[in-house]
């Protein structure tokens, strides 16, 4: 957001997060969804399977993701989660 200041170690962001969790418990890259609204969500809308943009994301944000879902008042995350889960139906 234009009134927030994020300030982190070289290095950490979300998706290395999500990538140190998913070895862990022994998930591939490639079934990794992400959704998200702004710009700290970058990498991990970018680098996932399925990356989510919410409708009210940042420009940035939704010129990258795979997917735009509504917004977050609009339920868009349930719309992303009925997105994966039709996406491995036959799973």
């Amino acid at each position: 957001a234009d009134y927030l200041i994020e300030i982190m170690s070289n290095g950490v962001n979300k998706w290395q997060a999500i990538l140190d969790i998913a070895d862990t418990l022994g998930i591939n890259n490639n079934e990794i969804a992400a959704i998200g609204d702004q710009d700290n969500d970058y990498l991990m809308v970018k680098n996932s399977e399925m990356g989510f943009a919410m409708r009210n994301a940042t420009k940035s944000l939704k010129d990258i993701a795979k997917y735009i879902v509504k917004t977050n008042n609009e339920l868009g995350v349930c719309e992303a989660i009925e997105k994966v889960l039709e996406f491995n139906r036959n799973v």
